[in-house]
């Protein structure tokens, strides 16, 4: 399989809003609301313009999910980091890939030492996908997040530019060796 990240371009924005509305991956974000056309053109605009980095994750020549990096701060070198896979038939493991391809960019094309993420309490796959990929939990907001379905906890999460150039060939056999069965289970 091949696989890579290429920049998010306006034509992709019936996609990604295809995928940012589907329930199964609307829950697990801070909002969780439907989103329309208009406003998902204005969140892409003010991203460009803010200078942020977006995305496609792509397999084989296909899309299957995105990977956003928001809220640098140039002073301690740090930014934001958010993800998704959107194909619904994505094969397990390509969440692996994409964090892998992810920290391999921030941190070798950019002047990042450190990357902040946040994940929704009840997505325990995001959870341990961020452990995999070596980053460390900060800390939690209790019943930060009220929501329709509920009040949610958020956990913090951070990873050191040195912690991944030290574990991330092991997370990358293993990242490949979990895309690699998910390929030859067809899921």
């Amino acid at each position: 399989m091949k696989y890579g990240l290429r920049k998010l371009e306006r034509a992709d924005l019936p996609l990604i809003l295809k995928w940012r509305n589907r329930a199964d991956i609307r829950k697990y974000m801070i909002d969780d609301h439907i989103i329309s056309r208009e406003k998902h053109a204005a969140w892409f605009d003010g991203r460009t313009e803010r200078g942020d980095d977006l995305w496609l994750f792509c397999m084989d020549g296909r899309p299957w999910g995105a990977t956003c990096f928001t809220d640098f701060d140039k002073t301690a070198r740090s930014c934001a980091w958010g993800f998704y896979i959107g194909a619904p038939d994505a094969a397990k493991g390509a969440g692996s890939v994409l964090g892998c391809l992810s920290m391999e960019y921030i941190f070798n094309e950019r002047d990042i030492v450190r990357i902040k993420s946040q994940v929704l309490a009840p997505n325990a796959a995001s959870a341990a996908l961020h452990k995999n990929l070596l980053f460390v939990e900060t800390g939690r907001a209790l019943g930060k997040i009220k929501r329709p379905d509920g009040i949610h906890d958020l956990i913090f999460f951070e990873l050191a530019k040195g912690d991944w150039e030290k574990g991330k060939a092991a997370v990358w056999q293993a990242a490949l060796e979990r895309l690699g069965r998910g390929a030859r289970d067809g899921l």
